[in-house]
């Protein structure tokens, strides 16, 4: 498989292992097959073992955090407990209220996360945020470096510790995308959905992410599973009849 291939994964976002071969050189690693179940990444010296998530298959989370390993460079693994997504089927909840057609589409925040997150991303805060918001998180500005220490504007406020990062505000939410094109975090985590098929299409100039405007296409495997329809009375008392 060529280095600038189509990256499609499969139904369920898992890759062949000619697909982790390229996953793996674009992070500066090789892969050595071991059998269907493992595979192994290299970067210099340094061996790092995936195992399959199924015969022959495997997940971009694992290939993304062992490349990390091998460069000795962390990932961030999050701890859901502590966190809270927002899986409001609102189409007024701020972030996540994407449409297809007249249905609600909401982005799977957490696949998202951990992806990001597996390739050298935070996607949630440690620590209060330096970027300000305003009460309904609509507006986010950045104070000037070195102002961050200063008291917010009484309209404006902090995330809290396990709020959402600057880049992980930017792809959720999808607001100023032009702007944040130009953070090498932001740019480096869409990469990361990009490449593990979440997202199919990054549109700007020649030049990169980061030197013009960009239009995100999200694909299916970056949604949550549509709610089943709800059956219509008549329905639930045939559904009776027959149990």
């Amino acid at each position: 498989m060529k280095y600038n291939d189509a990256m499609v994964p499969n139904e369920n976002g898992l890759f062949t292992v000619d697909q982790v071969a390229v996953l793996a050189s674009k992070r500066g690693c090789k892969t050595r097959v071991v059998d269907d179940y493992g595979c192994e990444i290299r970067r210099g010296e340094k061996e790092v073992k995936i195992m399959a998530t199924d015969r022959g298959l495997w997940s971009p989370v694992n290939v993304f955090r062992a490349c990390r390993q091998a460069a000795g460079q962390p990932s961030y693994e999050i701890d859901y407990a502590k966190i809270k997504i927002k899986d409001s089927r609102d189409p007024n909840e701020i972030g996540n209220a994407k449409f297809d057609g007249t249905v609600v589409r909401i982005l799977d925040e957490r696949r998202i996360a951990t992806i990001i997150g597996a390739d050298g991303v935070r996607p949630y805060l440690s620590r209060p945020s330096q970027y300000l918001v305003n009460e309904d998180m609509k507006t986010i500005t950045r104070p000037p470096s070195g102002a961050w220490q200063r008291e917010p504007s009484p309209d404006q406020r902090r995330v809290p510790a396990g709020g959402w990062t600057y880049p992980m505000y930017r792809i959720i939410t999808g607001r100023y995308i032009k702007t944040a094109a130009h953070c090498p975090v932001y740019r480096r985590a869409m990469r990361a959905l990009a490449d593990a098929g979440l997202v199919r299409a990054l549109i700007g100039s020649m030049r990169g992410i980061g030197s013009g405007p960009v239009v995100i296409y999200w694909q299916p495997l970056a949604y949550l599973p549509l709610p089943a329809p709800k059956l219509a009375d008549v329905d639930d008392e045939a559904m009776a009849l027959l149990a």
